[in-house]
């Protein structure tokens, strides 16, 4: 029987050691059939088009204000009304961290953090073929896009996968764009969002996929839900 092929378009936010960023990192992807994947980008680039945007322009999280709040909340519902498109992310709050105790680093820990994201996808639809695409920041993205492969590849949890890693640049995947405004969102929601100060605009995004999800941003979802699942390492009770 033929391995289908499931692309998982990978995003990492807050990751820096930067007070003002918040706690709470965020390492996470939208994930679909690889035969769905110009049907669901050519769906978001008519969006884009619905609201007078250029094909090709780029929307990220950081874009999001009062001017452009209701195409951010429709690529919201594209997502949702997608059966085939689907959103993970793992949630690490930065101050538990300690490499060195467990001599590794933080390098070592983007893969492991990787493997923990990407892992749920697999259990779910194994066995299968993995092509996973990271965003592209700089000439450093290919070598960890190379590595990456190579941990998946070794892991037995893995038995039966193949997996392939490369860069790709945000502006040219509206798949990478679509898996930055979700995890923006889940990192806003731990970081951001009872500051009194912060942005209408973003809590309004965070508040519709709270509601369609049926789950808070900052707490762990059941291992099978498969649309919007989370995983907060460490996870404490919250409000």
């Amino acid at each position: 029987m033929d391995k289908k092929i499931i692309n998982i378009y990978s995003d990492e936010t807050n990751h820096l050691k930067d007070p003002k960023q918040g706690d709470m990192m965020v390492i996470g992807s939208v994930w679909c059939d690889k035969s769905k994947v110009m049907q669901i980008s050519d769906a978001i680039r008519k969006v884009k088009e619905y609201h007078g945007l250029p094909k090709s322009g780029e929307v990220k999280w950081t874009k999001i204000a009062t001017s452009n709040q209701e195409f951010y909340k429709d690529l919201v519902n594209l997502f949702f009304n997608t059966d085939d498109l689907n959103f993970r992310a793992v949630i690490v709050p930065k101050h538990k961290l300690d490499h060195e105790a467990h001599q590794s680093t933080d390098e070592e820990f983007y893969y492991k953090t990787q493997f923990l994201m990407i892992a749920n996808i697999v259990a779910n639809h194994s066995p299968n073929t993995f092509r996973v695409y990271i965003d592209y920041k700089d000439n450093w993205s290919y070598y960890r896009a190379k590595k990456l492969e190579g941990y998946l590849s070794k892991k037995s949890d893995f038995a039966g996968c193949e997996f392939t890693a490369q860069p790709v640049r945000s502006h040219e995947s509206e798949l990478i764009q679509l898996a930055d405004i979700l995890i923006g969102a889940t990192s806003y929601r731990s970081n951001h969002y009872d500051d009194a100060n912060e942005s209408r605009p973003k809590r309004a995004i965070v508040d519709l996929i709270e509601d369609l999800a049926m789950q808070r941003l900052n707490q762990s979802s059941p291992k099978t839900s498969e649309k919007v699942n989370l995983f907060q390492i460490w996870e404490e009770s919250r409000a």
